[in-house]
Parts: C-alpha cells; sequence; structure tokens
C-alpha cells in the first residue's frame, strides 16, 4: 500500500554538514508544533500521556493478567493476545466508519468511553469472582478489551491524519518525527512504571484496572480542557 502512495518530493542542494541539518530539522519540528500550531503540541501532549498510561495495558497488563493471574495455558494465551492484535486490525480497517463523527474537539468523549470500560474490568477482577474461576473474568476481559483496542487504533490513525491535513509538505517529515519521538518516547516509562504495579498488586489485581480507568479518565479531562479546533 505504501509504494503506490504519492509524496511530492523536491530535492534541495546540501550546503550544511549533516549533523547541522539534523539539529536544524528537529529545531524546525518542535518550533513548528509548539508556536506555529499549539494545538498540535496539544495533540502530541494527549498521545504521550495515552501512550504512557493506556497503551501499557496491552503491552504489560494484558499479558501479565492472561498468565499471572488467570493462569492460561500457552494455546489460549497465544489465542487471547491474537485476537487482540486481530482487534487493532478491525480498527484500521472500520476507521472510515467513524471518522465523520469524529472531531478534534471531541475527542476527550472516545477517552471517556475508553476510561469506563476498566470500571467492569476492574469488578471482573474482585476476589469474589476470581473464586469461582477464570472463565468469567476471561470473558468480561476481552469483551471490554476488544472494544478498547479497536477505538485506541481508530483515535490514533483520525489524529495522525488530522496533523498531516495541517501540515505543510516540506514540514511533514519533521512534525510527524517530532510527534513520535515525544509519544513513543513516554510508552517504556509507563511500561516500567505498569510492571512494578501489577507486581506490588498481584493479589488484587482490580486495584490497578480501577487506577487505569481513573488515569484514563483524567486524560479525557485534560483533552476536554485543550479545547482542540
Amino acid at each position: 500500500m505504501e509504494i503506490l502512495i504519492e509524496i511530492p518530493f523536491e530535492k534541495k542542494s546540501i550546503s550544511q554538514s549533516m549533523a547541522v541539518l539534523i539539529f536544524k530539522d528537529i529545531k524546525d519540528g518542535f518550533y513548528y508544533v509548539t508556536k506555529r500550531k499549539p494545538e498540535i503540541f496539544k495533540i502530541m501532549t494527549l498521545a504521550a500521556l495515552l501512550n504512557l498510561f493506556l497503551v501499557p495495558f496491552f503491552i504489560i497488563g494484558l499479558p501479565y493478567i492472561y498468565r499471572i493471574t488467570l493462569g492460561l495455558t500457552d494455546r489460549l494465551y497465544g489465542l487471547s493476545l491474537g485476537v487482540i492484535e486481530l482487534s487493532t486490525i478491525v480498527g484500521a480497517l472500520t476507521v472510515g466508519l467513524v471518522t465523520k463523527r469524529m472531531q478534534l474537539n471531541t475527542l476527550y468523549k472516545w477517552i471517556f468511553v475508553i476510561s469506563t470500560f476498566f470500571a467492569p474490568l476492574a469488578l471482573a477482577f474482585v476476589p469474589q469472582v476470581l473464586k469461582r474461576g477464570f472463565l468469567a473474568p476471561f470473558f468480561i476481559l476481552n469483551l471490554f478489551a476488544i472494544p478498547i483496542a479497536i477505538m485506541v487504533t481508530q483515535l490514533s490513525i483520525f489524529v495522525i491524519t488530522a496533523i498531516q491535513k495541517e501540515t505543510p509538505n516540506d514540514l511533514l517529515g519533521k512534525v510527524m518525527a517530532t510527534i513520535t519521538a515525544v509519544s513513543q518516547s513516554a510508552a517504556p516509562l509507563g511500561q516500567l512504571l505498569y510492571g512494578g504495579l501489577f507486581a506490588a498488586l498481584k493479589g488484587a489485581i482490580y486495584v490497578p484496572l480501577l487506577i487505569i480507568g481513573v488515569i484514563v479518565f483524567l486524560i479525557g479531562l485534560v483533552g476536554k480542557n485543550f479545547k482542540l479546533n
């Protein structure tokens, strides 16, 4: 698909060293995002917060719950993670169906919806439910993790597309590199935090799930206050 994309290209003469050019590109990217288009900086902040507090749920939280809390077999464990990965593909394929109802100034509503899904997730892992076996928590976990994965994917694609539409071609690479660098840099820190959180509360796994839901709700409040256009 990427081979078929036509990207305008204008070769420029190079009169400076590569180190100077790289530094200048980084500077131009941050300047455009922070000064000329502050709304992009706000979106970048939201992306970083989601990468810090929501994305690690799929990378650290779900595998931990599947393997440690529920004690799934290798086959069921692999199947469950495969279903979650398939959900992200479904989200990418169906994003065109929801973009007409998505706007930058209403992104916080989608984040609020995602946060509410963690309440039933937490209830599924209270000791009273876990004592009855793994089947009910397993079913509820997948029932809500799948739509979360779909919505997160749709949000990501919509935001990236919106930014690309508003960015001049000559700055597109610099701006996207800046956004990617900032947002992705938050992911490893989030994974470290979640690893420690789930390990410390392994006897009460519903607590980190509630914490995640509250944090995601607070991220939604931040997005609402940003008043994106």
